[in-house]
């Protein structure tokens, strides 16, 4: 019964992965010829939450526009402002320090932040924390007279997450409840402008009151002479060669699938059970005892005849343990052993010690006498 439960387990699962299989390949066929979703903040979206819009407006601004996308999220040193709105995917620690590099080099990021997951080493970068806040932030009055060419009296965040933490020379523009929304400040040589909302660069966002005035105002603020400015695409998915790997360990779903993988692993590790009790190696179960192993040796020696062998061995040891405590040398031949250790232990009976060291150096013996100087040498070891 256990058996066939066991393999019922096995081929319920097999079923359900199989099926898992066929709608995701069906699904996949399914979105080939359609035209592709991008997230919210591409470049490539025409959706009210994208963002081809800015771009449109800028190339006919005057401004050199291109995108970060293909094989490489880094911009170019000729790249004056980069613009990051709300990255999709993870940042690894060689973008942010390349990223590092060229803000501090005279680069202008414009970042648009909202999800702490995967933007995690951006945001441990720039010393910035995420928060959300009661009540969802509208129509914001700027803090600052910093931006105003032209004028901004307001601006449509449409935002619930505010700034808990940001760099502590920062300047406060925006800001809700107190939270911070949008802040700026020096790095390096360069400047970060760090907002929580995405509306003001959206294609349904720029035509609210206030928004285009404050995106041309960071344009002017970050573009110089050359006026080039880049989209951060690869964030959003745009590379060159997109793998499952770098969508699982980038994405939400991703680490879901790979948590539940790893959970149902383990769960199938601590549930499997044996068929049966193990089965002993025979070498195992006849394995030899310590007490056989003693007297097939004394046959050995018995039947060799090696009965000078046995008394020097039993010599040796007794010399060993009457001269352990007194120092003395067991080497020493037995004239000056003996007078060595009557030295230390007067009470001994040389007379009787002497006769037996001569009897084990004997070498014709019987196997009686062999047994008798064994016997008397047990007696003085103990």
């Amino acid at each position: 019964m256990k058996r066939s439960a066991f393999f019922n387990w096995n081929t319920l699962l097999a079923v359900i992965l199989l099926l898992a299989l066929v709608i995701f390949s069906t699904y996949s066929a399914a979105q080939q010829g359609q035209e592709p979703e991008y997230p919210p903040g591409s470049i490539y979206s025409n959706q009210p939450d994208g963002a081809r819009a800015l771009k449109l407006w800028l190339d006919e601004l005057g401004y050199q526009t291109s995108s970060l996308e293909g094989g490489s999220s880094a911009p170019t040193w000729e790249t004056e402002m980069l613009f990051i709105l709300r990255p999709s995917y993870s940042f690894t620690k060689v973008d942010v320090n390349f990223l590092d590099r060229w803000v501090r080099n005279g680069g202008t990021l414009i970042y648009a932040a909202a999800d702490s997951f995967t933007e995690a080493n951006l945001l441990n970068l720039f010393e910035l924390d995420l928060a959300y806040i009661d009540q969802p932030a509208n129509n914001l009055s700027l803090t600052q007279p910093l931006l105003i060419n032209p004028p901004v009296s307001s601006v449509t965040v449409d935002t619930f997450i505010a700034w808990r933490v940001s760099p502590t020379e920062s300047v406060t523009h925006l800001q809700s409840s107190g939270f911070p929304i949008l802040v700026s400040w020096r790095h390096g040589m360069g400047q970060v402008f760090a907002i929580t909302a995405l509306n003001p660069f959206t294609n349904a966002g720029l035509k609210e009151p206030g928004n285009a005035a404050l995106v041309y105002n960071l344009a002017l603020a970050g573009a110089g002479d050359r006026r080039t400015v880049a989209f951060d695409e690869y964030h959003h998915g745009v590379q060159q060669q997109p793998t499952i790997g770098n969508w699982l360990a980038s994405t939400r779903v991703g680490w879901a699938i790979l948590y539940s993988a790893a959970i149902v692993f383990v769960f199938l590790l601590i549930g499997g059970k044996r068929f049966g009790t193990p089965v002993p190696l025979p070498e195992h179960a006849a394995r030899r005892t310590t007490a056989e192993y003693i007297r097939a040796m004394a046959n050995l020696k018995r039947r060799a005849g090696r009965r000078q062998a046995v008394l020097a061995h039993y010599k040796d040891r007794l010399k060993r343990h009457l001269g352990r405590a007194c120092g003395v040398d067991p080497s020493l031949d037995d004239g000056a052993f003996l007078s060595q250790l009557t030295v230390c232990r007067p009470d001994l009976d040389k007379g009787r010690l002497a006769r037996l060291l001569a009897n084990l150096s004997r070498s014709q013996v019987s196997e009686r006498d062999m047994v008798r100087l064994a016997e008397e040498t047990t007696q003085w070891l103990t």
